[in-house]
């Protein structure tokens, strides 16, 4: 039983002498991967080496992914301090002065109080702002809109009528087709000018052939929505993997083509483009 306690406290002392053999470059490289947080627990005080490391942020570039679960528990700890790139989950009402010297920030859903508090004085250090934010502005000059559809966003049906958009162009990150069908009709809904869509739709599933079974590639939604459409591109993005290319064949994909013609032929300049990615 000794030998045992004493082998596996070889092979612990083993890891541990190389993990602090590697050169800073390599341990920053392996850090930034991790929640900020995360790296304060397990490295921060374990020596001095680490602790300089740690705190030389602009070039560990640490990230904390702020959500329902801990922000509650950020007030205080040292490990804000030297966060250089914060994410904050929808609906969150935090002190961004907890953050000082963060350079990229990236809010999903703000609280307007949170929005509020982006002042100058409050980051100073901010070189990247990205807000992702599902409320409804009227732009009635909008002519070209470009978007990405997250199955997080909480889409709602109530959204004004744009008529001057004539180029849309939706990234559907969903695999979900029957939410995705239903939030792009919503859209279409408010363009009824629209002249050009494109959507790109990816899909990663074993199921695949049951949902592209006797599917209509949006043909009836653009028949209601969009009466003078003239062009319409879909990208039909596959997987890559392996076990999923069986799925989609060569012959399924010419299926696929010739259906997509069909449904939309002589209404439109229509294409499709299946790739896998």
């Amino acid at each position: 039983m000794n030998q045992i306690f004493t082998a596996q406290s070889h092979i612990m002392n083993t890891h541990k002498s190389q993990l602090e053999d590697l050169p800073n470059e390599l341990l920053s490289e392996i850090l930034r991967n991790l929640d900020a947080r995360d790296v304060f627990r397990a490295f921060y005080q374990v020596n001095s080496r680490f602790n300089e490391l740690i705190q030389s942020f602009q070039h560990l570039q640490l990230t904390f992914h702020m959500n329902s679960n801990n922000f509650l528990k950020t007030n205080d700890e040292i490990f804000s301090f030297y966060v250089y790139t914060l994410i904050i989950s929808p609906w969150i009402n935090f002190n961004l002065q907890n953050f000082p010297r963060v350079r990229r920030l990236r809010l999903d859903n703000p609280l307007p109080k949170v929005l509020e508090q982006l002042q100058p004085n409050v980051m100073p250090h901010l070189e990247y702002l990205s807000v992702f934010y599902t409320y409804n502005i009227a732009c009635p000059n909008l002519y070209f809109f470009k978007f990405y559809l997250y199955p997080t966003n909480g889409m709602t049906t109530d959204i004004p009528l744009h008529n001057n958009l004539k180029h849309m162009i939706i990234e559907l990150q969903d695999v979900d087709w029957y939410y995705d069908d239903n939030t792009i009709n919503a859209f279409l809904k408010s363009v009824p000018k629209l002249e050009q869509l494109e959507i790109h739709r990816r899909f990663y599933s074993q199921h695949m052939r049951e949902n592209i079974k006797d599917y209509d590639w949006f043909s009836l939604i653009i028949k209601h929505r969009l009466p003078i459409l003239r062009r319409f591109r879909f990208y039909f993005h596959l997987s890559k993997e392996e076990k999923l290319i069986g799925c989609i064949d060569e012959n399924i994909q010419i299926q696929i083509e010739r259906n997509f013609h069909d449904v939309h032929k002589g209404l439109y300049q229509a294409q499709i483009f299946i790739d896998r990615e």
